[in-house]
């Protein structure tokens, strides 16, 4: 059955590839690359079994496909529309949520979580974070994306979508979600954490050079004890 996210996600799919445009989305594009180049930080694709949950259009695959032709990999997303505009092989995809998918293997090296729990309610984390402990092999590591619930950006989005519909997630009807690194339990652990797009909307929409600089800039220079507060996004890297 199709939720009201799913249904989103379906009808943004032929565009979806555009909103990340390097000359149209200058800032959205760097935020994009950021994410991956700090989710794959330190990470050899070769050899490892890789899941990808919420794969949408393939951004890990991408990536993963230009350090080794042929990987292990495995994915799905609740949107058919959106794995369909991926490059990722039908064979190596599924349609679902990855708590009723059967992957191919029973435990992987490596499980990629990107731009997935901002829809996911407590109790749904809870049960992808159930089901990733069953398939997180042991030394694993477990790779997911976070909203900032601490970052001004997150309240300001917050008090839009109180008052406000229309394109894009913000004007969406379905709640979004903001957590900490330490929502993980057991026998998951935290491995590293990364705070990245020190941003506020709606200014990286309306000024998305001059966001664009000030997120380079905050990567490079921003004290490690300031990015907690200032940056709306976190990588966090678990281990079993």
């Amino acid at each position: 059955m199709k939720t009201p996210v799913s249904q989103y996600f379906d009808s943004i799919a032929d565009d979806y590839g555009h909103r990340y445009d390097a000359i149209e989305r200058p800032y959205h594009s760097y935020l994009h690359q950021q994410r991956l180049r700090i989710a794959a930080r330190d990470i050899d694709f070769a050899g490892q079994r890789i899941l990808d949950i919420g794969a949408g259009t393939g951004p890990v695959y991408d990536l993963v496909t230009q350090q080794i032709a042929d990987p292990d990999y495995f994915a799905c997303d609740i949107s058919a529309e959106m794995l369909a505009q991926s490059r990722i092989p039908p064979q190596q995809r599924a349609v679902g949520d990855i708590t009723e998918v059967i992957p191919p293997h029973a435990a992987f090296d490596l499980i990629f979580m990107l731009g997935v729990s901002t829809y996911l309610s407590p109790e749904a984390w809870n049960s992808v974070l159930a089901r990733v402990a069953t398939l997180l092999a042991p030394e694993g590591r477990f790779i997911v994306s976070f909203t900032n619930p601490r970052c001004l950006d997150w309240h300001v989005r917050t008090m839009i979508r109180r008052v406000w519909r229309g394109k894009g997630v913000l004007g969406q009807s379905f709640q979004t979600f903001a957590y900490l690194p330490d929502v993980a339990t057991p026998p998951l652990r935290l491995h590293r954490a990364d705070w990245y797009n020190a941003s506020l909307t709606p200014i990286n929409t309306l000024l998305p050079n001059l966001s664009l600089r000030v997120a380079m800039w905050a990567d490079q220079h921003l004290p490690q004890c300031l990015r907690s507060l200032c940056c709306a996004d976190i990588v966090a890297v678990y281990r079993r």
